[in-house]
């Protein structure tokens, strides 16, 4: 919203400590890493939190290149529907 000039509190809503970009409420934000711990125990792994300072398209090509074509469309379907939520509960 920012990049659009259009009025907004630049500040992350789910942790209010640092400004809300895509990657940050994403992947960087305390709330989604959070999330993103509890769906690694909940996988068994197949889904990993993701590493500080990757991009978006880097986390997603690193976690799911070296899996078996089955369980990387499980893992994408669980990154999306994770993805989607954060931004539901963000909303």
């Amino acid at each position: 919203m920012i990049k659009r000039n259009w009025p907004c509190d630049p500040v992350c809503k789910l942790c209010d400590q640092e400004q809300e970009t895509a990657i940050h409420l994403c992947l960087g934000c305390v709330y989604a890493r959070e999330v993103w711990t509890l769906m690694e125990d909940w996988s068994g792994g197949l889904v990993r939190v993701p590493e500080q300072g990757l991009q978006i398209e880097d986390w997603w090509r690193n976690l799911l290149m070296h899996l078996p074509k089955k369980e990387r469309r499980v893992a994408a379907a669980l990154l999306m529907y994770t993805v989607w939520n954060i931004w539901k509960e963000r909303n």
